[in-house]
């Protein structure tokens, strides 16, 4: 998509013309892009925020192949009213307006122009110089599917401009809760999310509505900042108002260390283990035979040695990574007896890469780094290697930089003939019996030029080879090429 935008700032505001990517809230507005503007004011104590154009373009019905879906053209515009800053203790209240405009598609197909208002107070405390923060946050959405369906009365006045009340239409809510705790040498995260089912905001680019968050992320800093480490605890699950037929829970805990064992010496590790369980709501054998449980574990290592030598700097870095999975599942089995009987998948990851930087005072800084990766599962083994070259060098006393970096890899995919149960079968067809071998090439590169009064023009290229050297695939080439340009008034 091309983006053309225009900004222009001052004490206590900003505008922005042409393709705008406003933020509000989590739940209201967020990575959506509009083609339209924004104004941000801040006077005072005050904070006023304005946005609005068009979120979607229109796309008629079709049969070619790959299509997807047709879409009504939708416009966006949202208001943030409130007192102080959001990282400080503040009040604001925020609003979404979000509507599809039916006559910009002569032919629906399945597409069904929508209509979506938001309300969304937002209240954060700040105490102690930032060190105690506490933020809370709901939107309550009205959303409906089908504009095209008949107008109800709801016993509430509402405006018509604003939102109308039809057959079908449905109102959630979602929220967050979040304290934060930062001292000298102890750091506290810990969120509740809640997101009921059918909850939808247009002003948000995507939102997995059904299900609760809990989690909770200590830090501790030990030694003069040179020992770290930290905990990752978090708890999630869906079906919370008991309407599906299985529900899921997921537990994860993890932590990670990093220390620095010299000048030159760092060695830092992680770990992580993620259980999903889905766990059906009835007891029929139907039902069981959804179970399923999923155990995900992740550990890695990786040291880096930093040495100077006058004012040319190398570092060197290596890292591991292994990540198993497993899988255990109910199957319905027995013909008319339907009997349950349990299967198992797992598989294993290996990942190592290696790298070597050196930096020169000139602006001159060169890299190379090679990577291997096996992965093993029932049946099937994938090995992955290559390498990558990178330079870069600052020219016109720095205000041209230019970046080049070039790669190779291979993949090679192979039967195993293995299966792990006796009850199943050996694989047949293109991927249990062939194997599969493929090259990739590419090249990317970068460039950005400091202009005169502050202008910037940046430039991005890659081109992509990818090669089918045994078995099936396609082989195929492609490029890509951005330019950015900025200016200040």
């Amino acid at each position: 998509m091309n983006r053309v935008g225009f900004s222009w700032s001052w004490e206590w505001g900003k505008v922005k013309a042409g393709t705008v990517s406003p933020d509000y809230s989590k739940y209201s507005l967020g990575g959506t892009t509009l083609r339209g503007g924004a104004v941000e004011l801040t006077p005072g104590p005050f904070n006023l925020a304005f946005s609005g154009g068009k979120a979607q373009q229109a796309v008629s019905p079709s049969t070619s192949r790959g299509f997807r879906q047709a879409s009504f053209e939708r416009w966006l515009y949202a208001a943030r009213v409130g007192v102080g800053q959001g990282e400080r203790s503040h009040f604001h209240l925020i609003g979404t307006l979000g509507r599809d405009v039916e006559s910009s598609l002569d032919e629906f197909g399945s597409a069904r122009p929508s209509e979506n208002l938001t309300v969304t107070p937002d209240i954060g405390i700040s105490m102690f110089d930032g060190r105690l923060r506490v933020e809370t946050e709901a939107t309550l959405s009205a959303f409906t599917r089908d504009t095209r369906t008949r107008e109800v009365s709801v016993g509430v006045p509402v405006p018509e401009v604003l939102f109308t009340p039809r057959v079908g239409s449905r109102v959630d809510y979602a929220g967050l809760s979040q304290l934060e705790v930062d001292l000298e040498a102890f750091q506290l995260d810990a969120a509740y999310e809640r997101v009921q089912p059918g909850f939808r905001s247009l002003g948000l680019s995507r939102v997995r509505s059904d299900q609760e968050i809990i989690r909770l992320n200590p830090q501790l800093q030990l030694l003069d900042g040179k020992l770290a480490v930290g905990v990752d605890l978090k708890r999630t699950r869906n079906n919370l108002l008991g309407q599906r037929a299985v529900q899921e829970r997921q537990r994860q805990i993890g932590g990670n260390v990093r220390a620095r064992l010299s000048r030159r010496v760092t060695i830092s590790g992680s770990y992580r283990r993620v259980s999903s369980r889905q766990k059906p709501t009835s007891e029929s054998s139907l039902s069981q035979s959804l179970g399923r449980r999923f155990t995900s574990q992740v550990a890695s290592v990786s040291p880096t040695v930093t040495l100077r030598s006058g004012s040319v700097t190398h570092s060197i870095s290596l890292s591991g990574n292994y990540q198993s999975l497993n899988v255990r599942s109910q199957t319905l089995s027995g013909g008319a007896a339907r009997a349950l009987t349990g299967a198992r998948l797992s598989s294993g990851n290996l990942t190592t890469t290696t790298s070597y930087s050196l930096s020169f005072p000139s602006g001159l800084s060169l890299s190379l780094s090679g990577n291997y990766l096996r992965s093993g599962a029932r049946r099937l083994v994938t090995k992955s290697y290559g390498g990558t070259l990178s330079a870069g060098y600052a020219f016109l006393d720095r205000k041209l930089q230019v970046n080049l970096s070039g790669g190779w890899s291979a993949n090679r995919t192979r039967p195993t003939g293995q299966s792990q149960t006796a009850s199943q079968p050996r694989a047949t067809g293109p991927v249990g019996s062939r194997e599969r071998r493929s090259r990739q090439l590419r090249l990317n590169g970068t460039a950005s030029y400091r202009l005169p009064f502050g202008d910037t023009i940046r430039m991005k290229g890659r081109i992509l080879s990818n090669r089918v050297r045994r078995g099936r695939g396609r082989s195929f080439r492609e490029g890509q090429l951005t330019v950015r340009f900025s200016h200040n008034f």
